[in-house]
C-alpha cells in the first residue's frame, strides 16, 4: 500500500547500514506527529489526531510489530510526548482549544496506566538524563518573559535557567 504523507517513515541502518531503508513506522488516518524513540530504541510515541482531527492524542507502537497502544483519550490536544529515561513513562503536554492557557504537563506509563498531571507550564518539554525532572518553558508571574525553568519530577518545586528581560522570550 501507498505511504501516506502523514505516515511516521524511520530508515533502516541495522538491516543495511550501508543503503539504509525507509520503513514505515505508523499508519494512521490522519496526521502523526512529535515522533521520539524510547531510550533503548525498541518503541516510539507520537500523536495522531485520527480522522477529522477533533482530538490529538498520544499512542505508543513497538518497533517491529504489535498494535500501537492507544495512552490518551481526554478532550484536548496531546503533544510532545518525551520519554522518561528508564522507557517507563511517557510526559506530554494537554492544551486546550485557547492557546492563552497554560498546558497541563502530564505523566503516564508508557504503556498504560493512570495519568499523573505535574505543573501547568507554557511549552517546551524535555526530561532530564537522570529522571528527576523536566525543562519547560514558563513564565513568572502575570505578564513576565518566558523563560526555560527545570521543574522537579513532582512538580513541587522549580528553577529558572535562563533570566530573560520582560518583552523577550526564551522559547
Amino acid at each position: 500500500s501507498d505511504v501516506c504523507s502523514s505516515d511516521l517513515i524511520g530508515i533502516d541502518s541495522i538491516n543495511r547500514p550501508d543503503v539504509g531503508k525507509l520503513v514505515r513506522l505508523t499508519s494512521f488516518p490522519g496526521i502523526e506527529s512529535y515522533p521520539a524513540f524510547s531510550p533503548a530504541g525498541k518503541a516510539i510515541a507520537f500523536t495522531t489526531e485520527g480522522e477529522g482531527g477533533a482530538n490529538r492524542d498520544v499512542y505508543v507502537s513497538i518497533l517491529g510489530g504489535g498494535e500501537p497502544v492507544w495512552l490518551t483519550s481526554e478532550a484536548g490536544i496531546d503533544v510532545q510526548p518525551v520519554w522518561s529515561p528508564d522507557g517507563l513513562y511517557v510526559a506530554f503536554l494537554r492544551t486546550g482549544q485557547k492557546f492563552d492557557e497554560k498546558a497541563h504537563l502530564i505523566v503516564i506509563p508508557a504503556f498504560g496506566g493512570q495519568e499523573m498531571e505535574i505543573a501547568r507550564v507554557w511549552s517546551g518539554l524535555d526530561w532530564s538524563p537522570d529522571g528527576k525532572s523536566f525543562a519547560v518553558c514558563d513564565q513568572e508571574g502575570s505578564g513576565g518573559a518566558n523563560a526555560v525553568y527545570l521543574l522537579s519530577r513532582n512538580g513541587e518545586s522549580r528553577f529558572a535557567l535562563t533570566h530573560p528581560e520582560i518583552g523577550r522570550a526564551h522559547v
